[in-house]
């Protein structure tokens, strides 16, 4: 584990259920935007 005052931050604030919500988000925008440029 390196020593980096950060990289103990980061591996804190990894959460793979919030990153999977914010894809799951992402992917919704996405989708609304696609529908509104197709309509």
């Amino acid at each position: 584990f390196p020593a980096y005052p950060d990289s103990q931050v980061s591996a804190r604030s990894h959460n793979p259920y919030k990153e999977y919500v914010e894809e799951r988000k992402q992917e919704t925008l996405r989708k609304k935007l696609i529908l509104k440029t197709y309509l």
